[in-house]
């Protein structure tokens, strides 16, 4: 026990034998730990008798400042308890838009019905920053979702499913320029909308291979894809994104894909990171479910290299 929550007690029940039975030490261990504690504010803090113990003037104003150090110190722990518990019921993932907006809810929903205290925080952007795993992620975040494959880092990583690539366009656009039937009629034919284009693109490169993406004729090129389905459905051209990005607008009937180009796209990937040794129980159990979600309506092609 602190000496100064053992000096407390002594003074409210006014023995130091009294406070070694409520404390289940022995009466020497509190006389040594009051001499203990008198040589080491120098100051004498009781008054010996063999009937009663009386404060000195230095020992009342040790047990003023002891009981307001024991109050702070309580509230402190409750505060700091309070603070853990909240921890324990706060989710925090970074991921970017499209995910937040497309996977994110359903997996949400479902931890909120079985954990109803749960709460979430979303940091939401487009692409990380080069070492933003190293400096941010592994410090403020439980899980990172992202597009892509496990990035270079000591965290843990999880492939979660993977996403096709397609082109889109609204009926009102098919209807006034025609369903192109090949690829090559498309990219000669129509207006293209896309998300980072660029051949110079590694992420591009891998997904389209050598399609030669540069030469077509962009109408409308973005660093994010939420806001090019609002382009296509306006009827503003063709639109080359993954699929998860536009579900919500094939449902709605306000885009249908089109069944060119296939053979040359590869599929997305999405991975979670996360530092296994932290990962949390709700952590955990939302990591469940995303692989049950992304597994569910995306799943991994695990066929070897070269069969059908």
């Amino acid at each position: 026990m602190d000496n100064y929550r053992l000096y407390i007690k002594i003074v409210e029940l006014g023995s130091f034998s009294k406070a070694a039975e409520k404390l289940g030490i022995t009466q020497p261990t509190v006389s040594k730990q009051v001499d203990r504690l008198e040589e080491r504010l120098g100051s004498q803090l009781f008054k010996r008798s063999t009937r009663q113990l009386i404060l000195t003037a230095a020992g009342e104003r040790y047990y003023e400042r002891a009981k307001e150090m024991d109050a702070l110190v309580r509230a402190t722990e409750h505060e700091i308890k309070h603070i853990s518990n909240e921890d324990e019921s706060l989710l925090r993932i970074a991921t970017s838009p499209a995910l937040a907006s497309t996977v994110l809810p359903t997996v949400f929903e479902q931890l909120t019905h079985k954990y109803p205290e749960v709460r979430f925080h979303l940091w939401v952007e487009d692409s990380a920053p080069l070492g933003y795993y190293q400096r941010h992620f592994e410090l403020e975040y439980d899980l990172f979702v992202r597009e892509g494959e496990g990035a270079e880092s000591n965290m843990s990583s999880r492939p979660l499913g993977e996403i096709p690539l397609g082109f889109y366009a609204s009926p009102g656009y098919l209807k006034e320029h025609g369903t192109p039937s090949s690829l090559d009629e498309l990219t000669r034919n129509h207006r293209c909308l896309g998300t980072r284009i660029a051949q110079t693109n590694p992420w591009i490169e891998k997904m389209v291979g050598d399609l030669p993406v540069q030469n077509w004729q962009w109408e409308l090129t973005s660093n994010e894809g939420l806001c090019m389905v609002a382009h296509a459905e306006a009827g503003l051209g063709v639109l080359f994104l993954s699929q998860h990005v536009v579900q919500a607008a094939l449902e709605r009937g306000t885009l249908v894909e089109l069944p060119v180009g296939q053979e040359h796209l590869q599929k997305i990937p999405v991975t979670a990171l996360y530092r296994r040794e932290y990962l949390k129980p709700l952590a955990r159990e939302c990591l469940d479910l995303l692989i049950e979600h992304m597994e569910a309506k995306y799943p991994r092609d695990l066929s070897p290299p070269g069969t059908a």
